[in-house]
């Protein structure tokens, strides 16, 4: 993907990001989202919140000195941190801070989730407490995520986009497959993925964050699924529903080809029993993908 706009620098964006969205379900109760520009509303959900006042830049956190806020939590704070070693070992981590009161949950999710081992998900590494405040740290994963490009850009090119859900749905195929020492799956899913969950490293990966840090996010930003809308139960089906709708949402779906528009639109249907899995998701836009690429060489 390299010279994308989905790799390019981010730039901060000014004046107030606005949301425009339209949503109506259409006949074959697939979700489609029509908008005239995408972007979110900058409101009192996205700034810190808990400890974002009293967690200044330098703070330490156990063995993590704070580095830097982000402004991606809706419940507690993350940070950008430091975690240095003997000989001049250090590593960058994120961490999302909530309550201790909150840790049980936290630790569940987190204790899942760390049992991944994928390159396309950044890794959960450690879960701690210091005080009254729970933090678990993550992989730091840096480049560019869809939703920064799309503020940035614009509607995306949608080889770009589905090059970069191809990858999201491969490695979500492969939590979603995770079996425990008893052979049973561990219902493992990321719950609330986003065009912001999925980061696109310099290398021109694909790599989705947040994975078993779910809590941070009560919101779904218009991503989650149907049933989850309903109260009823859910599992990886949600993550495809979100995955679908991220890809209809981040480009121009009139220039999708129809094999990738059909799948968007399976990808979101009402009812999760009749979505594609992670893994064909996956594959359809793989060889939508290899197909394009004879005419975008002309």
């Amino acid at each position: 993907m390299g010279g994308s706009a989905l790799q390019d620098a981010a730039r901060p964006i000014g004046g107030e990001p606005r949301r425009r969205l339209e949503i109506r379900a259409q006949a074959n109760t697939a979700l489609t989202l029509e908008h005239t520009w995408f972007r979110w509303k900058c409101d009192e959900s996205e700034k810190l919140t808990d400890y974002g006042a009293v967690l200044p830049r330098g703070m330490r956190l156990a063995s993590y000195r704070l580095l830097r806020p982000l402004r991606d939590c809706q419940t507690g704070s993350a940070f950008v941190a430091l975690r240095r070693g003997v000989e001049g070992f250090e590593k960058q981590v994120v961490l999302y801070c909530s309550k201790r009161e909150r840790l049980d949950e936290m630790a569940r999710e987190a204790s899942r989730a760390a049992r991944l081992s994928h390159a396309g998900i950044a890794h959960v590494l450690d879960l701690g407490v210091q005080g009254d405040i729970a933090f678990v740290a993550t992989e730091h994963v840096p480049g560019n995520t869809l939703r920064a490009s799309v503020l940035r850009h614009g509607r995306l090119p949608w080889r770009d986009v589905a090059r970069a859900v191809a990858e999201a749905a491969l490695a979500l195929a492969y939590a979603h497959g995770r079996r425990g020492d008893d052979g049973r799956l561990l219902g493992i899913m990321h719950g609330r993925l986003s065009p912001g969950r999925v980061t696109i490293d310099p290398a021109g990966c694909a790599r989705i964050t947040g994975l078993g840090v779910s809590w941070a996010w009560p919101d779904h930003l218009g991503f989650g699924a149907p049933e989850e809308m309903r109260g009823e139960p859910v599992d990886g089906r949600a993550d495809v529903f979100a995955l679908g709708t991220i890809l209809g949402r981040c480009t121009d779906e009139r220039a999708l080809p129809d094999p990738v528009a059909n799948l968007v639109a399976r990808a979101t249907q009402a009812l999760p029993e009749h979505r594609s899995t992670a893994a064909e998701l996956h594959d359809t836009l793989s060889v939508a993908l290899r197909d394009a690429e004879p005419a975008a060489a002309e």
